[in-house]
């Protein structure tokens, strides 16, 4: 299960809402449009400069910025050995194997000879702004989020 939070989920995804952190009237606002445990919500699309995003909850639209949708603990709707998922989603800690690359032959030839090649296993070592860590079999690779937007992984079983 690909556990993470609302403002890493591209447009085009569906997730559960699993909880709200913080307290007070934040939590109580998110509360108040329909963001509550076990919602389905559908990330629309993105504002120009990545902020605001636009989400499709209970049958309507809502706008939201990235501060609050930080606040919102939820679970992809796919990764887990069904439909692939862009490796910036996985959270710190998990597994995955590679599955499919969207990209031409030069980047192709160029993730390769990272060792991000279709059926590699991979963990994922940390997770920061713009840039995620992974291990490929002893070997840490560092991808900007672009980069990693273009590897789908499926998470690994237990």
């Amino acid at each position: 299960m690909v556990v993470t939070t609302l403002d890493r989920i591209e447009p085009g995804m569906s997730v559960v809402v699993l909880g709200l952190e913080g307290s007070g009237p934040g939590r109580r606002r998110l509360m108040d449009m329909g963001i509550l445990p076990r919602t389905t919500i559908e990330v629309v699309r993105r504002a120009p400069l990545e902020d605001p995003t636009e989400y499709r909850v209970k049958g309507y639209n809502l706008m939201m910025r990235r501060e609050d949708a930080e606040r919102v603990l939820v679970r992809i709707l796919a990764g887990d050995g069904g439909r692939p998922i862009p490796l910036i989603l996985l959270p710190a800690g998990a597994r995955g194997r590679i599955v499919a690359l969207r990209a031409g032959p030069g980047l192709r030839s160029r993730l390769s000879a990272m060792g991000l090649v279709e059926g590699a296993n991979l963990s994922v070592v940390s997770l920061e702004r713009g840039r995620i860590v992974v291990d490929l079999g002893g070997r840490a690779v560092v991808l900007r989020k672009g980069l990693a937007m273009k590897v789908m992984v499926v998470t690994a079983g237990d």
